[in-house]
């Protein structure tokens, strides 16, 4: 079983590496078997196709993410301390990571274009949502807190995302900075009305 996972994990970081070169639509599993070291049978034994393995790597994307946030976050009491805090730590994972904003962003679209991957940017925002969500739901958080959680947590991605697409075609670290800082400022503001 070790190897097996070993294995696999193998394929996924060879599939990243050529999606981050080639793009989904450069992609092929011959290019994944040889920048993972394995051959192709063994990338269609653990996958039943390119999709699925797409799906793995998203899994993947999401892992990176959540195991940042981890080691960033500090509990707080206080919504407005840890939407701050959220945001920041987002931005500086993708700041680090533009490789692989730009496969997620792809990713996201091959996906929105191709019927047989329909549901693969569903799950990409539903699993982002949900790792933001968690860190921003409190420990004292009830059941009507949920929904304004819920808002507040949709409208942190759609900023966050909407200043690393521009970042990503028109690097500004500087404007990128400022609407970071506005984008806290306004989120803490709904979060103080979710409060």
């Amino acid at each position: 079983m070790a190897k097996a996972t070993d294995t696999r994990a193998k394929l996924i970081a060879g599939a990243m590496e050529v999606l981050c070169k080639d793009g989904v639509s450069g992609t092929t599993t011959r290019k994944i078997a040889d920048a993972s070291g394995q051959r192709l049978a063994t990338v269609h034994y653990h996958f039943k196709d390119k999709d699925a393995l797409l799906f793995a790597v998203l899994d993947e994307v999401a892992l990176i993410l959540n195991r940042h946030l981890e080691a960033e976050l500090k509990p707080s009491p206080n919504l407005t301390e840890r939407v701050e805090t959220l945001i920041r730590a987002v931005w500086q994972l993708m700041s680090r990571t533009r490789d692989l904003q730009i496969l997620q962003f792809e990713m996201t679209f091959y996906a929105v274009r191709s019927r047989n991957a329909a549901g693969l940017a569903e799950k990409q925002y539903r699993d982002l949502f949900k790792i933001f969500e968690r860190f921003l739901i409190g420990p004292k958080s009830n059941s009507s807190d949920a929904a304004k959680i819920s808002r507040l947590t949709h409208f942190v991605v759609a900023g966050v995302d909407g200043i690393l697409v521009q970042e990503l075609a028109y690097p500004d670290t500087n404007r990128s900075e400022e609407s970071i800082n506005s984008l806290v400022s306004t989120a803490q503001a709904i979060a103080k009305d979710a409060a």
